[in-house]
């Protein structure tokens, strides 16, 4: 499926670290998703941010970024999509309010809050207004990479209808599983790492009582 834009209706905006294992071609940790960058954010293995240090740390020694290069800090736009575009056999075909997810990192990390999240007016909310998305092609040495750019509706706001409600009521739904399921690995990973250092100390107590 081939579209040169597509219309989107964001619902939600929040934030998860991601590693990803390249040898094992899969995310071996994750945290929970946060609605802010200034909230902790708890991962799976007992840690937080899946272990990598924050961005003041990371610009200060170089080496550090490669060592956390698996480690990647996602924005999760949840929303309803709709556009007009062409099958792989030239077919026209419309889409209409389909749930999707945009996981924007990178070079599309920050277009979305500079573009829509501070357009918003005062008590605006996401939902209340459609973004046209469109893509721009950029270029470094040579490397080919696009760029993401929203367009919000500012001057129509979108009614908050019951099939929206009801999309936004399984996003909360879906999120607060996903969240549960990783606190509890996180509290699990906590006490069996409190259970290693308790081992440890036994064994040193022990070692300090045969030399005694």
């Amino acid at each position: 499926m081939y579209a040169k834009s597509v219309k989107i209706r964001p619902l939600s905006n929040m934030f998860q670290w991601l590693d990803y294992d390249v040898e094992e071609q899969q995310v071996v940790n994750r945290t929970v998703m946060i609605n802010s960058m200034r909230q902790e954010a708890p991962d799976e293995r007992g840690t937080v941010r899946c272990g990598k240090p924050t961005s003041k740390i990371l610009s200060a020694d170089p080496e550090l970024k490669d060592k956390y290069k698996s480690i990647t800090c996602f924005r999760n736009v949840h929303c309803l999509v709709s556009y007009e575009g062409t099958t792989a056999s030239g077919a026209k075909t419309t889409v209409e309010n389909v749930p999707a997810v945009l996981r924007l990192k990178g070079a599309n990390f920050m277009p979305f809050d500079e573009e829509v999240v501070r357009a918003l007016p005062h008590n605006g909310k996401l939902y209340n207004y459609a973004c046209d998305v469109t893509t721009e092609r950029k270029k470094n040495g040579g490397v080919t990479y696009f760029v993401m750019h929203f367009k919000p509706d500012i001057a129509n706001p979108l009614a908050l209808d019951e099939p929206t409600v009801d999309t936004i009521g399984h996003i909360l739904k879906m999120v607060e599983g996903e969240n549960k399921t990783i606190m509890e690995r996180h509290k699990n990973s906590l006490m069996d790492r409190q259970t290693d250092i308790d081992a440890l100390e036994a064994i040193d107590a022990e070692l300090v009582a045969d030399f005694a």
